[in-house]
């Protein structure tokens, strides 16, 4: 149990992997977390998720991951806030040159989810890749949404962006994207 897993990998020391089960050590083969983790997001178990992301070292990885399970597992307030310090500069609303993609597209998915419809329009606006899948999958759900709207809110959406009062849009998929792989890998062999 005290061998060293991946001597290479410069993160991984054999202090670390004597303290941990070798299928819970990161390495250049794992997507970067913990594999009870990627299993407990697997069964859909968000709540345990959440609790076990926790404790992981801060990363954007772990914190995107930790706001999909928050809009998984409903509390989408606090996914939006963990979300908005990931992707906005603190001191405006510019976005961080770091921000990637799925970042952008995982904070129109709260926006949507909190009843800001146009936020998440705006944000989606910015993501670099207009064949994007999950990006699509907001426009399409926002697009049948405002179809349904009474002619004159359709009216006061489509001209000035003003989300009607209560805006639910309905979803179809799971919110949120991950940014890696669920398959499991095996463990290590010991």
């Amino acid at each position: 149990m005290n061998q060293v897993i991946a001597p290479e990998h410069p993160d991984v020391n054999a202090k670390t992997v004597a303290s941990k089960r070798p299928r819970d050590v990161e390495t250049p083969h794992r997507p970067g977390l913990p594999v009870a983790i990627i299993r407990s997001i697997e069964q859909r178990d968000y709540d345990k998720a959440c609790d076990q992301l926790r404790t992981c070292p801060s990363s954007p990885l772990v914190a995107e991951a930790l706001s999909v399970c928050l809009m998984r597992s409903g509390r989408v307030e606090e996914a939006l806030n963990l979300l908005r310090t990931l992707v906005l500069n603190s001191s405006s609303t510019t976005l961080r040159p770091e921000a990637t993609d799925s970042m952008l597209v995982n904070l129109a998915t709260a926006l949507m989810l909190k009843g800001i419809p146009s936020g998440a329009m705006e944000t989606l606006s910015d993501v670099q890749d207009c064949n994007h899948p999950a990006a699509i999958q907001l426009r399409n759900a926002i697009s049948n949404w405002c179809a349904g709207l009474s002619w004159w809110r359709r009216w006061d959406w489509k001209l000035n962006r003003i989300d009607p009062p209560n805006a639910i849009v309905p979803i179809d998929f799971e919110p949120g994207e991950l940014t890696f792989a669920l398959p499991v890998v095996e463990p290590f062999p010991v």
